[in-house]
């Protein structure tokens, strides 16, 4: 690709980014700002380290952060648009948050009513819970956000981006169609980390541990990538796509956008 149209790709880009960013702020604003019906909803459940979290959110974004409680608290904060505030509040009171344990694995749903046409229910999920989980989280609208999980890691949202902080996890696997994700890994992380970390539109920036040990596998179709790793080798090092190993251990980092930049370092 020549410089001109390497330029022109970027600019398109740069442009089609904020306007996704800007779709899914408005969308956030409209859920909100238009609810006729407001409340918040608040579950505990007891939850032993080591186990199992599964979050599945139909219309709203997912927040999970780690500490040293020894139950799972879960708030989820409901918005409801319909078109009188009577309407509304009866959709609301039919809002529940589910969490229903069964052999090591926590599941936690929202239930939403069926709905008729012009009316929506936006369920922010809020949840603390012990930092030795494991964690499968997928919302179909809405940004995902994990904070000091130690355990395994799967998060997926159609439309949002990811963010996932203060990770010491062996293995990541994040996706989404829309949006960008980032990633940040503890010194204590495992050398032979796992990660499958993927995105149809949007960027990627990911920290691995200083002792990553084992191959890497960076891409994009219009965008540009950088690995700033301790290389031992390089196979490909292309601008748009690089593999290569830092080491000679277990460790597979795969990262890969269709529009968008990937940072590795």
């Amino acid at each position: 690709m020549n410089m001109w149209a390497r330029r022109a790709g970027v600019i398109v880009l740069a442009g089609s980014l904020l306007t996704v960013s800007g779709c899914y702020g408005t969308a956030v604003s409209l859920a909100k700002c238009t609810a006729k019906e407001k409340k918040s909803l608040f579950v505990e459940q007891d939850f032993a380290a080591g186990s199992t979290l599964r979050v599945r959110n139909e219309f709203g974004p997912i927040s999970i952060c780690g500490g040293n409680s020894t139950q799972c608290q879960i708030e989820g904060r409901v918005y409801v648009r319909a078109p009188t505030r009577h309407e509304a509040e009866e959709i609301g009171e039919q809002v529940r948050i589910v969490a229903e344990p069964n052999d090591g694995t926590l599941m936690v749903t929202s239930d939403i009513p069926s709905l008729e046409e012009d009316r929506s229910v936006w369920v922010d999920l809020r949840i603390i819970l012990p930092s030795q989980a494991h964690v499968d989280c997928e919302t179909g609208f809405g940004r995902v956000k994990l904070i000091g999980i130690e355990g395994d890691i799967r998060a997926h949202t159609e439309f949002g981006a990811i963010t996932c902080k203060k990770i010491t996890s062996g293995n990541i696997n994040v996706q989404t169609e829309f949006g960008g994700i980032y990633v940040a890994c503890e010194d204590e992380s495992p050398a032979d980390l796992v990660a499958d970390v993927r995105t149809e539109y949007g960027k990627i920036r990911f920290k691995a541990p200083e002792s990553f040990d084992g191959d890497f596998d960076i891409r994009t179709e219009l965008g540009s990538t950088g690995a700033k790793l301790g290389v031992a080798s390089r196979d490909q090092w292309t601008h748009s796509h690089k593999t290569g190993a830092a080491g000679s251990g277990k460790g597979k980092l795969f990262l890969e956008t269709q529009f968008g930049s990937i940072k590795l370092r």
